[in-house]
């Protein structure tokens, strides 16, 4: 069985959440969310996601491109979901380099052997958290 892993806070879905969840599904027979945890959220945007981490939980498990949503690590870089899941891919969105490039440099250090790909935006123009819900 292919088990595929996307990251992401889905603080509110939208299409461009349900495109980039139905386009990773594609990548295997599994999809695996991991759902940044409020306290990252706070660390990493400055500020609390509109919706806490269970209810944006539920909101993931009504999406039927995912098979099961997981609470990401409360330690930011320590990728222990990524080592106890053991995927065989990680889907990106295209907003995601940052996290995308320090994901490769534990790769590097890990020496994981983990396909990864990036997902294309669907209408960024309209369809983005950050210009939905700030």
């Amino acid at each position: 069985m292919k088990t595929v892993m996307a990251f992401g806070t889905f603080d509110g879905m939208h299409p461009g959440h349900d495109f980039f969840l139905a386009e990773a599904r594609k990548l295997g027979d599994r999809l695996v969310v991991s759902l940044a945890r409020d306290v990252v959220v706070l660390k990493l945007k400055g500020k609390p996601p509109r919706r806490g981490e269970e209810a944006r939980r539920e909101g993931l498990a009504e999406s039927s491109s995912v098979d099961e949503v997981i609470y990401g690590d409360r330690e930011i870089g320590s990728w222990a979901s990524v080592e106890s899941l053991q995927p065989n891919v990680i889907a990106f969105g295209y907003d995601q380099k940052e996290l995308k490039q320090e994901f490769i440099n534990w790769l590097a250090v890990k020496g994981n052997k983990i396909e990864l790909v990036d997902i294309a935006p669907f209408h960024p123009e309209l369809y983005k958290s950050s210009l939905l819900y700030d």
